[in-house]
């Protein structure tokens, strides 16, 4: 009980409230190093394998913390699921790295399951967990549940060069100002316009 109080103190520490009635845009993760930092925080095999799967998918929060062992082929390295948003099924290729860190999690159950109830985490659980992680790290932004499909989409584009309509289709967006504005970077023809001096 102690370690949860003081757990929760310290997520309460790490996180800028707004204020009522204004939003807050949650930001991806900007570089590999910032990834790197934040796995260097994760003791708990559990965390590091919630966080890798998530930087390395496109998985929505919802559907990545009801995961379960029985939709992962251990032997092809894939995950199989129908998205709870789109009802779409998907079939997803794990690489070996990501396979690695999951392994120690094989059960046919919930992989990420809450340690309070047994059963999913919840998305107010994982926005506090991403907050304090990013605060371990010494990383500044408004992190949350959000920030690793985010990041995934973020680092495909500015750091691999995937292109804008592949991760645009990927995401199940309806328009390309959509994917920039979701990765927080402006769409260049509004870069440009505004490159312009008057």
């Amino acid at each position: 009980m102690h370690s949860y109080r003081r757990r929760k103190g310290e997520i309460m520490r790490a996180v800028p409230h707004p204020a009522e009635g204004s939003t807050v845009t949650i930001e991806p993760l900007r570089s590999l190093e910032d990834v790197a930092r934040v796995k260097a925080v994760l003791t708990n095999p559990k965390d590091l394998a919630l966080f890798v799967l998530g930087v390395n998918t496109n998985l929505r929060a919802s559907d990545l913390l009801a995961l379960r062992g029985e939709q992962i082929d251990w032997m092809a390295g894939t995950l199989t699921l129908r998205e709870s948003k789109t009802g779409k099924k998907r079939t997803i290729p794990l690489g070996p790295r990501v396979m690695e860190v999951l392994y120690p999690l094989a059960t046919d159950g919930l992989l990420f399951p809450s340690n309070k109830s047994g059963g999913p985490l919840t998305m107010s659980a994982w926005n506090g967990k991403m907050k304090l992680w990013c605060s371990r790290a010494g990383i500044k932004g408004n992190f949350g549940a959000r920030t690793i499909r985010k990041t995934w989409a973020y680092l495909q584009f500015t750091v691999f060069g995937a292109p804008i309509e592949a991760l645009s289709a990927e995401l199940g967006h309806t328009s390309l100002r959509d994917t920039y504005r979701y990765i927080a970077l402006p769409a260049p023809e509004t870069a440009r316009i505004f490159a312009n001096f008057i």
